[in-house]
């Protein structure tokens, strides 16, 4: 009987030990979020100051830390840097929180250089751009003491979920003040609604592919290829620009040997990603235009033209980060002009009038949690 109740009561601790988790995970997307998308940094630091209070995680510490550099309000940034350590954090994360924290200082040393000096100048009469409700004066805060607080507005004081929470107190609000209401986690974006929000990410797509040419020098079927790196604009219509590299080859007609044809674009072409209803499935139509070059075999010449790709590609999400992807693909190629090499007739390799390739595309795409101009990314 007594190993059952400890069975239940280990069972019931893990149970609401994940619940914790998942709450402070959502606090810290929630913070992500307000920091990459709205630039509204000191919301981003209220959130992952809640998400500190459910569980000390060493992330939450860096990125308050972030939020609160771009608040130019270093030295609490630097505290919350130095929290991250004592929390026993990743390699990884321990060397980006030096960098981070290295960086804070020179911005430090360069505002203490630029501020006017305490005799025969003043200080200037604007606050600081970006000032906590907590500040009550322009004094810089000290790092070694909390944020102060009303005692009106302190809250009771509360039992840290972990112990590691006794030895280092999150800056800002502690207790039930620092929890929201059962109502915010209502209205917390479960990771489906997340899963189509990124900053960018990296896609690579691979697949059969025909071409049209009206000669037969080179075979009619080949293998394409296309890298490309998704940064997203607009995140609520889910709009962004992708940057690719493409690539066609096609073998040599084996009645006419030495005729292979390689195409090669760079080019650029705006996304959309559009939800089936309220699955992590999506329709991304793409639309873009190209620099091609088109270097037939067996003579010393290239030609080159402009591509018009047009695409649609069936997305699954999976885990918010990785994506698979099929459809198809086509590139419609006007006439094009020789840009190298020896005068050639054209008609001699295949490319005397405008052509086209389809293909149909198997691709991977990792997605990146942070905006493309933002500094070190969040944790």
């Amino acid at each position: 009987m007594r190993k059952g109740f400890v069975t239940l009561a280990l069972i019931v601790w893990g149970g609401t030990a994940l619940a914790q988790n998942k709450k402070a995970e959502a606090l810290n997307d929630e913070g992500k979020d307000l920091y990459t998308d709205g630039k509204d940094y000191e919301g981003a630091a209220a959130k992952f100051r809640q998400a500190i209070a459910i569980a000390p995680d060493p992330r939450y510490y860096f990125n308050l830390c972030s939020a609160l550099d771009r608040l130019e309000l270093y030295d609490r940034a630097l505290q919350a840097c130095d929290d991250v350590f004592q929390h026993k954090p990743k390699p990884e994360l321990a060397t980006k929180t030096g960098k981070k924290a290295a960086e804070i200082r020179q911005r430090m040393k360069a505002a203490e250089a630029e501020a006017p000096g305490e005799a025969g100048s003043s200080p200037s009469p604007q606050p600081p751009p970006y000032a906590l409700p907590t500040d009550k004066s322009d004094k810089p805060d000290k790092p070694d003491k909390p944020d102060k607080i009303d005692k009106k507005d302190a809250p009771a004081e509360q039992k840290p979920t972990d112990p590691a929470m006794a030895a280092s107190r999150p800056p800002g609000p502690q207790g039930p003040q620092a929890r929201p209401d059962r109502a915010l986690y209502d209205r917390t974006e479960t990771s489906v609604e997340r899963e189509g929000r990124y900053g960018w990410a990296l896609s690579f797509q691979i697949g059969p592919v025909r071409n049209n040419y009206g000669a037969d020098l080179f075979k009619r079927g080949g293998l394409d290829l296309k890298v490309g790196v998704d940064l997203m604009v607009f995140q609520k219509p889910r709009m962004g620009v992708e940057p690719y590299l493409h690539f066609a080859t096609f073998g040599a007609n084996p009645d006419v040997p030495g005729r292979a044809l390689s195409i090669f674009d760079l080019g650029a072409a705006w996304f959309w990603h559009a939800r089936l209803g309220t699955s992590n499935f999506y329709i991304t139509p793409i639309a873009g235009l190209s620099i091609s070059f088109l270097a037939p075999q067996g003579v010393d010449a290239s030609w080159g033209t402009v591509g018009i790709r047009l695409e649609t590609t069936f997305n699954w999400v999976i885990g918010e980060r990785h994506v698979l992807s099929l459809g198809p693909a086509l590139t419609i190629y006007p006439k094009p002009g020789q840009l190298t090499g020896a005068s050639t007739n054209p008609q001699l390799v295949g490319l005397d009038e405008a052509g086209s390739t389809f293909a149909f595309l198997l691709g991977y795409t990792y997605r990146f949690d942070y905006g493309w101009f933002v500094g070190l990314p969040l944790e």
